[in-house]
């Protein structure tokens, strides 16, 4: 049996520029955008039916559509990347908080207000 490693340099070979996948060498910006856009709602489809919070499809999406086709992102995309990670990282704030009920809070606030004199011991003992 092949190693997992080997199996998986496999398939990034046919993602490579001018592989098999794309043979012009790069996506084109509409269509990476398209694939992101479509690639994190399925992923976030897929979580959501299997009772996992959908913002983790969104972020292990990202990871393995970074790992297989980064070499195949147009490098205009590349010069935005920090305005679209700080977007992300909004979106995912935002999604977390909004989803919290007044119950929660109350429960993690009274859990916080029980530890916090243990938390600033250790933190300010020397």
């Amino acid at each position: 049996m092949t190693p997992v490693w080997y199996r998986m340099s496999e398939v990034r070979k046919f993602f490579m520029p001018g592989g098999p996948a794309f043979p012009g060498g790069t996506m084109t910006l509409n269509l990476t955008i398209a694939g992101i856009i479509f690639g994190g709602w399925l992923f976030s489809r897929f979580f959501d039916r299997i009772k996992l919070p959908n913002i983790l499809g969104m972020v292990i999406f990202g990871i393995i559509a970074g790992f297989f086709v980064g070499d195949l992102i147009p490098s205009t995309l590349w010069d935005i990347e920090p305005m679209l990670k700080s977007m992300a990282l909004i979106v995912i704030l935002l999604r977390a908080g909004l989803g919290l009920s007044k119950a929660t809070l109350k429960k993690a606030t009274n859990k916080v207000a029980f530890f916090k004199p243990f938390i600033l011991v250790f933190c300010s003992s020397n």
